[in-house]
Order: C-alpha cells, then structure tokens, then sequence
C-alpha cells in the first residue's frame, strides 16, 4: 500500500459532479468516493488497470461502432477487423506509456483476449445483416419513428442536462445493450433473472430516449457476450421512477461535497464494494476497514507493507 501521503500530494478536488449516466449512478450506489476517484486524471497514474476491463471496453466499443458513418470502403470482416485492431492499439499504446500498466503492453498476452476477439467477430456478423447503416437521426414524425434506422452513437440528455447516456442500439421500440459479461444473477430461491444493475440501466436509456423522441421503448435487450439474449418490459412510470432515483444519487453527493471536508468521508467500505475496485491501494477508508475473511471464496487478497528497495 502506497503511503497515505503520496496521495495527498495528488490535487484531488472535491468537485460537484454536473450529470450521472447510467454507468455512472451504478457506481454512485456502490462507492460514492470511488465515483469521484474515477473521474480523477491525474490519480491515474497510480491506479493499476485491468487487461479484463479493457477487452470488456473494446468488445462494447467494437459493436458501438460497428454502423459508423465514417466507415470506409471495407466488407464487413475487414471493417471488424479494422474496429478491433484500432482500438486495441489504442489501449495498448495507453498501456505502454503508463507507470503501472505498462506491463501489460503485450495485448495477446491479457487474459481473455483471443475468446473476446472470436465473440467479437460472432456477435458482429449476427449484428450487421439485421439492420442497415445508421444515418443522423433528427426528431422524427411520429410516423417515421417505428421505421426509422436504429440509432446509434448518439449521446441523450434530460433532466434539465443532469442525466445522460448514450444507448449501444435504439431500433425500433427496443434498446439492445451489449454486456461483455454475463447479464444474469442468481436469486435468493436459486432461479436466475436479469442483474438488477443492468435492469436499471435499460430503464435510464428507456427515460432517454422518451425525453428525446416521445416515444418510450417497450422492450429492452441484454446482449451478452456469450449466452441468450435478456428481455425486459419497459413502461414510462418505470423508466421515469428509475431517472428520478439516479438523480436522487446524483443530489445527495453533491450535497455531501458541498459539506465535505475528508474525501474519504465518501467512502462505502466493503467486502463486494471493493473487491473490483481499482483504487483500493490509495484508498485509506478501505485499508481501514478490510478484514481477513473478506474474499477468501474468491481466492483473493490484499497485503500492505513498505517497499525496502525499487526494481525500476
């Protein structure tokens, strides 16, 4: 664990946050402070990344853009592959040039990277022939609305610009929303059902895109990367319901910041919300809160100590 005084001597402002996304407010039920941390630039360069994050990130990235209107002359399998390549370069170059990560340049060597490349390719073959190129979409009739091309790579705003997001798929009366991981959870009497999280997020695109269009989506998908797809019901009180609880998150944090003096006062310690945490080598509130059973199912776990001499 680095000393608690290498961080202090990183600018870290307690600075409201404008507007939550779906991902965001997520993270805000979490950690409150790890929300903050994540917006931290310069807090970076101590944090160690996650190759797994990363091809999660590339995988969502890749199917984002796979109807650009940028896309040059290529088929389909060039245009993947085209996809695929630039932004593993650009994670990788990110990679190298980073004081931690940069062991982790070699990208055929992440855990996870030729399954996530052949799912890639899978799940963009199924994706291209089902619906056309994208055009920029501007409000449409309301005839037009059930037939227009999907809408993509557009970032949504409401709630007076305090929420945001920006759906994978809008198409027709459906938002698809691809996942890298598995979109399902057990439940208390062992049946399976869709992660609450994912639910929620589904809701927040639905009340984006009825603040956008008029017109709220019936039927939102989780697409994961391997398995079925997930199908949940969307209705305008439950997407409303779902926009006025995020900004809840969002106006209680601040009013926290506004009142704030310790940063770490933010903090939501943890067993399950640290375990994927990014910051937990700077972040006191978790080294003085951990305990020695915490991930012991999860073959995980956390040693502190000082550093007697640098391998650099």
């Amino acid at each position: 664990m680095p000393n608690s005084s290498d961080r202090n001597k990183v600018e870290l402002k307690l600075e409201q946050i404008p507007s939550v996304s779906p991902s965001l407010a997520e993270t805000l039920r979490i950690c409150p402070l790890q929300a903050l941390l994540n917006r931290s630039r310069t807090l970076r360069q101590f944090t160690l990344g996650s190759p797994k994050a990363w091809l999660g990130t590339i995988y969502h990235e890749v199917l984002e853009k796979l109807w650009s209107n940028e896309r040059p002359g290529l088929e389909d399998d060039e245009w993947i592959e085209h996809l695929w390549d630039s932004a593993i370069e650009r994670v990788r170059a990110e990679a190298a040039h980073h004081p931690l990560d940069w062991r982790f340049s070699e990208n055929e060597d992440w855990p996870g990277y030729h399954l996530t490349r052949a799912m890639v390719r899978i799940r963009a073959r199924e994706a291209l022939p089902r619906q056309p190129r994208s055009r920029k979409v501007s409000a449409p009739s309301a005839e037009a609305r059930t037939a227009q091309a999907p809408v993509r790579e557009k970032t949504l705003h409401a709630m007076n610009g305090k929420l945001k997001g920006q759906p994978d798929v809008v198409s027709g009366n459906e938002i698809w929303d691809y996942k890298s991981g598995s979109v399902v959870e057990e439940s208390p009497d062992g049946s399976k059902r869709a992660k609450e999280a994912y639910v929620r997020q589904l809701h927040l695109y639905g009340y984006l895109v009825h603040e956008n269009t008029g017109t709220c989506p019936s039927k939102g998908k989780l697409l994961p990367m391997q398995g079925s797809p997930v199908e949940i019901d969307l209705t305008p009180k439950s997407c409303k319901a779902e926009a006025e609880g995020a900004i809840g998150l969002l106006d209680a944090l601040n009013a926290q910041i506004a009142k704030c003096e310790n940063i770490d006062q933010l903090a939501f310690a943890s067993e399950n919300s640290c375990y994927w945490c990014n910051h937990k080598t700077h972040c006191e509130s978790f080294w003085e809160n951990v305990a020695e059973d915490w991930w012991e199912d999860r073959n995980s776990a956390a040693v502190s100590g000082s550093l007697s001499e640098s391998a650099a």
